[in-house]
């Protein structure tokens, strides 16, 4: 016969195996007998949306009820609305029928309200906005559960606040919005400030991103960020639409300089505060500054933008020389509009706002040295090139067997995992990175010859200090002599087209990082981040600009911060001995690396524990928490040698051939300096620090 459901109170449960609660179920039999089956530890009750019987594995036959005659009335394929029953252990062994008449079983009232509903609806629009949930798909889930949740309107752009009209200028070749420079500062001002400071600096960012394969149509979005803003993300204020570039470029930034220039005089109020408004600068790729500064770009003969260098062209390519000084550009220049050698095609409208057209323009890293230099001359020459410089086939094979092995040992610290030299078309700017700084001494290591590796050196050595405010304060002229010796080197060592704009704008790099810190702090990656999920916002062809305008307002109208409220400590895969005693496997803490906060995760396994405490190198075998206090139990490396010797010591940067084991030691986790990137090498490990956690 079939299994049925028990029913008491006219409730309808189905019961699942939980190991603190006693449930039962009943099978009818021959006669008016229901022998009751106890399933003794039992899975927690909850509500399930699919039939699905008990199973029968363990269950204990106990004796004969007569209170459920009627038990074929109910159906089998009722829901779950039973929450828990309350009834101690030893009843059910002792006397279940005594149990299963006198147990309160706590139905759920569908009419009680459980739910905040603000924090639902704040929720709910997240999530739909996170994961680019299509207003017709959100209908329809709501269609599906409004019964259970009746507040819920039942038009998504209800819910999402989606605007209703779209306020649109026109161009010569397309349409913008202008969303407001004050309306997107008093936004991420009121998401809140990492520190008040009378003065907020703004980082601009202005880029063109193709939307469709087969067609013409980009964007181009002014974003807008503050290193003062506790928000990641920066805030469009203005986006065109159309083909190629806004045109013209004075009507395109109209309304942002004329609000910039009434921020600049009036400020903005904070917690009835004053706060001034100034621009730091604009980090943009060479096609886009050209552009906003009204000169010539970056394959023009004239293209520099700080000196006055006149390169060559023969075969369609531009290259510069190496061994001459030249006149440096400066702001005047623009102001005065001078065109002494044609650079300056016009006056451009960003001098309303007296901004320093070279001293505020800044060389951005991402494109000019990871897309630019490190890409260039890892296909171009390496992989592409021509002998001597080309690499073999063994080469190519054994470098990418090599990253593939340090790929195994990349802390969650890097977001992007390097992929072998096969894929290496298809890198992202993170992976060139990653090899620039981090593996490339590793990967290279007797895999290109010596005087090309020593060369790569060069490179790597300056960028890795100009990554680092402590190994900048320290080694700044090193790794500016160490560029100008790359620059000095590459024609004899390659070809005399290997200096073109970007290997040139080398030279040029120290002056950003002197004026700004360290590269990240101007680099594109924020932006370049943002950018791409602009466009991932994009669901169809039709109408674009109306398409961002609703996404962007709905994204920030239902933003919500989750910076507010980091835990110090978030203890992970906890194994507890006592009340004052535990440890775990992994640890997520915060730590404060000039006045920023940083999301440091060890852990006892690799690649995550791996550390460096007062000068050392230790791995870490376990993490304790002893009376509240984090402390790791951990051993040193018994001997550190240098990785190379030139054209600085490896060990002043922090990268070491380490090897042999010492005695153990205990620390408190703040006493962490940073992480380290290590991988197994010979009969030993190279390792190498997380370098923007660097701070001594």
């Amino acid at each position: 016969m079939r299994l049925k459901y028990a029913t008491v109170e006219h409730t309808h449960f189905y019961v699942r195996p939980t190991v603190e609660q006693k449930l039962f179920y009943v099978r009818p039999t021959v006669g008016e007998t229901l022998p009751t089956k106890i399933l003794p530890n039992l899975v927690n009750l909850y509500q399930i949306k699919k039939h699905e019987k008990p199973t029968l594995k363990n269950s204990v036959v106990k004796e004969n009820i007569s209170s459920f005659n009627n038990i074929d009335l109910f159906s089998e394929n009722d829901y779950l609305s039973l929450q828990s029953i309350n009834a101690p252990d030893n009843l059910v062994e002792k006397n279940p029928n005594h149990f299963i008449k006198k147990t309160t079983l706590n139905a759920t009232d569908p009419n009680e309200k459980n739910v905040n509903e603000a924090q639902f609806l704040a929720k709910f629009s997240k999530w739909a906005t996170d994961n680019s949930i299509t207003h017709n798909a959100i209908n329809d889930l709501i269609n599906i559960i409004h019964p259970a949740f009746p507040f819920l309107k039942k038009d998504a752009r209800s819910i999402l606040k989606t605007p209703r009209n779209v306020r649109k200028i026109q161009l010569e070749n397309g349409n913008m919005i202008y969303f407001g420079l004050e309306n997107g500062l008093k936004k991420k001002i009121a998401e809140g400030l990492k520190h008040f400071n009378d003065t907020i600096l703004l980082n601009i960012n202005v880029d063109g991103i193709p939307l469709f394969k087969s067609s013409s149509t980009e964007f181009w979005p002014v974003l807008v960020h503050s290193d003062s803003f506790t928000s990641p993300y920066p805030f469009a204020a203005a986006i065109f639409c159309g083909s190629g570039k806004p045109s013209p470029l004075k009507d395109f930034l109209n309304d942002f300089i004329t609000e910039c220039l009434h921020l600049f005089s009036n400020g903005i109020k904070y917690e009835h505060k004053m706060c001034h408004i100034k621009i730091n600068f604009f980090s943009c790729d060479a096609p886009a500054r050209s552009y906003l500064k009204c000169v010539l770009g970056h394959s023009s003969t004239i293209g520099c933008e700080r000196c006055v260098i006149r390169g060559s062209k023969e075969e369609y390519k531009t290259f510069y020389p190496v061994k001459s000084l030249h006149a440096l550009r400066s702001d005047s220049d623009f102001l005065n509009n001078i065109r002494s050698d044609r650079h300056i095609k016009e006056k451009s409208p960003l001098l309303a706002l007296e901004v320093g057209l070279v001293s505020q323009f800044v060389l951005d890293p991402m494109h000019l040295i990871y897309l630019g230099v490190m890409k260039r001359l890892l296909i171009l020459y390496w992989i592409e090139g021509k002998r001597p410089y080309k690499m073999s086939k063994l080469n190519f094979n054994n470098i990418s067997e090599s990253l593939r092995h340090i790929k195994k040992f990349i802390p969650v610290d890097f977001h992007r995992k390097i992929r072998s030299l096969d894929e290496v078309k298809r890198w992202k700017a993170l992976e060139y990175r990653f090899f620039l700084l981090y593996c490339g001494p590793l990967a290279l290591k007797n895999n290109i010859d010596k005087k090309y590796y020593e060369h790569f050196l060069l490179l790597h050595c300056a960028i890795f200090i100009f990554n680092n405010e402590y190994l900048i304060g320290k080694y700044f002229t090193t790794a500016k002599d160490a560029i100008n010796d790359f620059l000095r080197f590459s024609p004899e060592l390659y070809d005399k087209f290997f200096v073109t704009y970007n290997v040139h704008s080398l030279s040029h790099i120290h002056e950003d990082v002197k004026k700004f810190g360290k590269l990240e702090n101007f680099s594109c990656f924020m932006f370049e981040n943002f950018l791409g999920k602009i466009k991932k916002m994009i669901r169809g062809k039709a109408l674009p600009l109306e398409q961002i305008h609703n996404r962007l307002s709905e994204f920030e109208r239902t933003f919500i911060n989750t910076n507010v409220s980091k835990s110090e400590y978030t203890p992970i895969l906890v194994k507890h001995y006592n009340n004052s005693y535990f440890t775990c496997k992994k640890l997520k803490f915060l730590k404060s690396v000039n006045n920023n906060l940083f999301e440091i995760i060890i852990s006892i396994s690799q690649p995550n524990n791996v550390v460096v405490v007062k000068h050392k190198i230790y791995v870490i075998e376990s993490i304790v928490n002893l009376n509240k206090i984090y402390q790791i139990v951990c051993t040193p490396f018994r001997y550190l040698e240098d990785f190379f010797t030139h054209p600085i010591k490896s060990s002043k940067l922090g990268i070491y051939f380490a090897r042999g084991k010492g005695n153990q030691e205990i620390f408190n986790v703040k006493e962490i300096s940073y992480k380290c990137f290590a991988v197994p090498f010979k009969n030993g490990y190279y390792v190498c620090p997380v370098i923007h956690q660097k701070n001594e």
